[in-house]
This record gives structure tokens, C-alpha cells and sequence, in this order.
């Protein structure tokens, strides 16, 4: 399994998807680094034309367990 991924930027969000990020994101990423992800938003309507369909939020890249104390399991989870 791949543990590192380039992330697309901004401007690649905006073109591909039309959705922007809140903040600023790293290119190169490997477990336990912030990287880009798309979803719905989790409060539009889905009948609800005006609403975006996708939303880009900022999340750890690596399998991150709720219990987990420190985001330094995330680069062992992969």
C-alpha cells in the first residue's frame, strides 16, 4: 500500500470540483499529515438545487481511530 499521496491544490479543487478550501493544505502528504478531502455537505437539503454538492474539508491522511490519543498512530495505520 502507497503511503504518501500528492494532494491536488486549490486551483485543481476549484476547476475539477468547484469547491475551495478553507485552509491552507500540503502538497506531498504521508500518514498523520492534513490533506484535502471532498464530501456532501452534511447539512444541504438534497433537494435543494442552490446547495453545493460537495464541500472540501481538511482531515488526517491515515486510519485515525476515535480512541486514538495522539495523531502520531495515524503514520503506523496506513
Amino acid at each position: 500500500m502507497c503511503s504518501r499521496y500528492e494532494a491536488p491544490d486549490a486551483d485543481q479543487l476549484l476547476h475539477d470540483f468547484k469547491v475551495t478550501p478553507e485552509q491552507e493544505m500540503q502538497s506531498e502528504l504521508w500518514p498523520g499529515y492534513s490533506g484535502p478531502f471532498l464530501r456532501p455537505p452534511q447539512s444541504s437539503d438534497p433537494h435543494d438545487e442552490a446547495a453545493p454538492p460537495l464541500e472540501a474539508l481538511v482531515g488526517i491522511f491515515g486510519l485515525l481511530p476515535f480512541w486514538a490519543k495522539d495523531t502520531k498512530l495515524a503514520r503506523r495505520t496506513y
